[in-house]
């Protein structure tokens, strides 16, 4: 069973602009890695928003933000993250996004390194 929709919240010390992310993301019609996607409310697939996405390259899943015009088929969850999963296929067993709740997320840091994540809900 895949939720159709799902509330996140991200904390916000280290990146602000995380705490914008608070609220409800709706099942996409969009997969990536075979795995279904999530779309910040009142999003549509030309429009920037937000994106819950499975990177299948770092077999984790991840926050970033799709760009102004950017078509649905040119999105890559893998590139620009700004929050990512720490937690890998291997090691959950699981695709599902909500099998990540309980195991510490990562940002995306301005030096290009991963820092623990203080504060995340899903």
């Amino acid at each position: 069973y895949l939720c159709q929709l799902i509330f996140s919240q991200f904390g916000d010390e280290l990146i602000p602009e995380l705490g914008t992310f608070t609220g409800l993301f709706y099942k996409h019609s969009k997969t990536f890695g075979g795995k279904s996607s999530y779309r910040g409310e009142d999003i549509y697939d030309e429009e920037r928003g937000p994106l819950l996405a499975y990177c299948e390259t770092e077999k984790r899943w991840t926050l970033s933000l799709t760009k102004d015009g950017t078509k649905a088929d040119e999105w890559n969850p893998c590139v620009d993250w700004k929050a990512a999963s720490s937690e890998s296929e291997s090691e959950s067993g699981s695709f599902d996004l909500l099998s990540t709740t309980s195991s510490p997320w990562v940002i995306n840091a301005t030096t290009n390194r991963a820092a623990p994540l203080t504060h995340h809900f899903l």
